[in-house]
C-alpha cells in the first residue's frame, strides 16, 4: 500500500462522483448547489451504476478495458448526460441553504454526526488492513485481475472460477481501481469499499433530510452502519455489501416516487437496480422484491403507476441483459438454481428449514442489533398512523425478500442449510440494508401520523442560535480531527514499497533469475519472448503478489549458478537480477 495508491483511489471515486453528478443533473437538475451537496451520495451511486452498465457493455463487445477507455467512458457518459440536461431545460444552479435537519444546531444531532464521522474514519484503518476471504481470492480478484491485466473477459477463466456467471460490474470497478492505483494492489483495494460505505450513508441522509427529523434520521443511520455483520464486512471485497447499498437506495427512491410522483426518483432507482443486477446475480431476485413491494404499495393508483413501474422494471433488466447474453453465448455455466426453476418442488423437504434459517438469521440481535425488530414495529405503527402505502411497501419487501433469501437455499440442494459458513449472513444482509434504509422514514410517519410535517422553528435570539451552531460545529470538527490526531500520535503510517516484496538470494538455497517486472501481461509476455529467443527456456510469467507481473526463471540450484545465468543474459542485452526462490 502506498500514498500513490490511496491518492489514485481518491481520484477514481471523485471521477465516479463527477459522472454521477452529470447523470443526476440530466434526471433531476438542481436549483441550488446545496441540493447537489445534499444528494451527492445519490449522485455517487448513480455514477457507479451508470459505469457498471457501460463497462459491462464494453467488455461484452470486446472493447479493451484500460485507463484510457475508463476515462473516455466516463467522459462520454458525462457529456451525454449534460446534453440531455440542456435538452430538458436544466439551468445553472445558484447558492442556497442546506436542509434544516442537516444543519440545525442541535447538540444531539452534532453528537450523532460526530459519531458517524468517527465511525467512518475508524473504518478506514481496517480497510487498509483487511484480508481476503475464500471467494475473494478464488473468484472476485481473479476476475478483476484478468480485466486489468488482459483488458477484457476470458470465458475460459470465468468458467473455471466459482460463480462463473456472476456479472462483471464489481470486478470492472476493481480493475479500474488497479489502473488508478498504478498496480494490482489487492491490499489498498479494500479502501474502495470504504468509499462505497460513505456514498451509501450520504445517499440515505440526503434523500431523507427533508422528510425526517434529524433526531430520528441521524441516530438510525448510525445504528444501520453499526450493525455488527455489516460493520465486519464493510471493507471486504465480496459483492454482498455493495449490492445491498445499491438495492437499499433504489428501494428508498422507488418508495419516495410512490409518495410524490417525482419521475427522476423512479428512473434513478431503475438505474441503481441495473447496477445491482450487474453487481451480483442476487440483484435480480431482490430487484423483483422491490418491484413487487411497489406494486402492492401503489395498488390504489395502479392504473397510473403500474404501467410506469412495468417500464422501469423492463428497462432495469434490459440494461443488464448484455451480460446474460454474453455468458450464455460463451457457454459459461449459468447462474440458474441447481434444481431448476420448477425442480424446487422435488425438494420440498428443504423449504421449511430454509425459511427457519433465514428468519432466525434475520432477527439475530448479535448480527443486526434492533434494526429488524424496529422495522417491523415501525411498519405496523406507520400503518396504524395512516401511512398505509409506506407500511405496505416495507412489509411486502420484508416478506418477499425473506422468501427470496430462503429460495436461494431451497433451490440449491448442494448448499448446507446451516449458519456455520456465514453465507446466510451475506444473503440476508441485502434485505437488512434495504429495510434499514426505510426505517427512518417509517418512524417519522409513525411519529407524525402521516400528517404533513410542520416547519420546525428555532426559538430564541439570533445570538443564541449562533452560539449553538458554533458549539455543534465545534463538536463535529473536534471529533473529525481527534481520530487521525490520535492515530498519528503513534507515528506516521509506513507504506511498503515494491522492494519490501523482494527477497534477497541466500547462499546455499535455490534462487530465481528475474528478467524484470511489468504492469501488464502483454508487456511481461514480450519480455518473456525475448528471454525465450535468447535461449532461456522455461522462463515463466506470473503475478508477484504485489501488483506487478514477474518474468523469471525458477528453480536455479545455487547462487553461483544464478550469477552465471545473469552474466550470460546480460551478454545478450537482458538485465536480470537474482532473488530468493521462496518455493525452495
Amino acid at each position: 500500500m502506498t500514498v500513490r495508491a490511496i491518492a489514485g483511489l481518491v481520484v477514481l471515486n471523485a471521477f465516479v462522483l463527477a459522472v454521477g453528478a452529470c447523470v443526476l443533473w440530466a434526471l433531476r437538475g438542481w436549483r441550488e448547489w446545496s441540493d447537489f451537496l445534499r444528494l451527492s451520495g445519490v449522485a455517487y451511486l448513480l455514477g457507479l451504476a451508470a459505469l457498471f452498465v457501460v463497462w459491462t457493455l464494453e467488455l461484452v463487445l470486446g472493447i479493451p478495458f484500460g485507463a484510457v477507455s475508463v476515462a473516455l467512458t466516463g467522459l462520454g457518459l458525462a457529456l451525454a448526460a449534460i446534453a440531455v440536461g440542456y435538452r430538458r431545460g436544466r439551468r445553472a444552479p445558484r447558492l442556497g441553504s442546506l436542509p434544516p435537519s442537516l444543519v440545525r444546531p442541535a447538540l444531539l444531532g452534532a453528537l450523532v454526526v460526530a459519531a458517524i464521522a468517527v465511525y467512518l474514519e475508524a473504518l478506514f484503518r481496517p480497510g487498509r488492513l483487511s484480508g481476503n476471504g475464500w471467494d475473494v481470492w478464488g473468484s472476485w480478484l481473479p476476475k478483476a485481475k484478468e480485466i486489468y491485466f488482459g483488458g477484457g473477459l476470458d470465458a475460459e477463466l470465468f468458467a473455471s472460477l466459482p460463480g462463473p456467471s456472476y456479472p462483471p460490474g464489481l470486478p470492472a470497478l476493481h480493475a479500474a481501481a488497479f489502473h488508478a492505483m498504478g498496480s494490482a494492489d489487492s491490499a489498498t483495494l479494500h479502501l474502495q469499499q470504504w468509499f462505497l460505505a460513505v456514498g451509501f450513508a450520504a445517499a440515505v441522509a440526503g434523500l431523507l433530510a427533508r422528510r425526517v427529523r434529524g433526531w430520528i434520521l441521524l441516530p438510525l443511520l448510525l445504528l444501520l452502519l453499526l450493525m455488527p455483520d455489516v460493520r465486519n464486512r464493510a471493507t471486504d471485497l465480496y459483492a454482498d455489501v455493495p449490492l445491498g447499498y445499491q438495492l437499499a437506495v433504489a428501494a428508498l427512491l422507488v418508495l419516495l416516487w410512490i409518495e410524490d410522483r417525482h419521475a427522476w426518483k423512479l428512473w434513478a432507482g431503475t438505474l441503481l437496480l441495473s447496477g445491482a443486477m450487474l453487481t451480483k446475480r442476487e440483484g435480480i431476485l431482490f430487484a423483483a422484491c422491490i418491484v413487487a413491494a411497489a406494486l402492492v404499495a401503489s395498488f390504489r393508483e395502479r392504473r397510473s403507476l403500474w404501467p410506469r413501474l412495468g417500464v422501469a422494471a423492463v428497462a432495469a433488466f434490459a440494461l443488464a441483459l448484455p451480460w446474460r447474453i454474453w455468458f450464455m453465448a460463451q457457454d459459461v455455466p449459468s447462474d440458474a438454481p441447481e434444481a431448476g426453476y420448477l425442480g424446487v418442488f422435488d425438494h420440498l423437504d428443504r423449504f421449511w428449514p430454509s425459511i427457519e434459517l433465514v428468519v432466525s438469521t434475520f432477527f439475530d440481535y448479535d448480527l443486526w442489533l434492533l434494526v429488524p425488530t424496529l422495522v417491523v414495529a415501525a411498519s405496523v405503527l406507520a400503518y396504524l398512523g395512516g401511512a398505509r402505502r409506506e407500511a405496505a411497501f416495507a412489509l411486502t419487501l420484508l416478506v418477499t425478500s425473506l422468501v427470496g433469501s430462503a429460495w436461494t437455499y431451497w433451490s440449491n440442494p448442494s448448499l448446507e442449510i446451516s449458519r456455520d459458513d456465514g453465507l446466510v449472513n451475506r444473503v440476508v444482509g441485502s434485505p437488512l440494508l434495504m429495510l434499514g434504509a426505510l426505517l427512518p422514514l417509517l418512524l417519522e410517519l409513525a411519529w407524525s401520523g402521516n400528517r404533513a410535517r410542520a416547519a420546525v422553528s428555532e426559538r430564541g435570539g439570533g445570538s443564541i442560535r449562533t452560539r449553538r451552531a458554533a458549539l455543534a460545529a465545534g463538536i463535529v470538527l473536534v471529533a473529525v480531527a481527534a481520530y487521525p490526531a490520535i492515530t498519528l500520535a503513534g507515528g506516521a503510517p509506513r507504506f511498503p514499497s515494491y522492494d519490501d516484496c523482494i527477497q534477497a538470494p541466500v547462499a546455499g538455497q535455490q534462487v530465481r533469475v528475474v528478467f524484470g517486472y511489468a504492469e501488464t501481461y502483454p508487456d511481461a509476455s514480450a519480455l518473456r519472448d525475448r528471454a525465450f529467443a535468447s535461449g532461456f527456456e522455461g522462463t515463466e510469467v506470473a503475478q508477484d503478489g504485489c501488483g506487478r507481473v514477474r518474468v523469471f526463471l525458477d528453480d536455479v540450484p545455487s547462487l553461483a549458478i544464478g550469477q552465471e545465468v545473469v552474466e550470460e543474459a546480460r551478454g545478450v542485452g537482458l538485465d536480470p537480477a537474482l532473488e530468493q526462490d521462496p518455493d525452495d
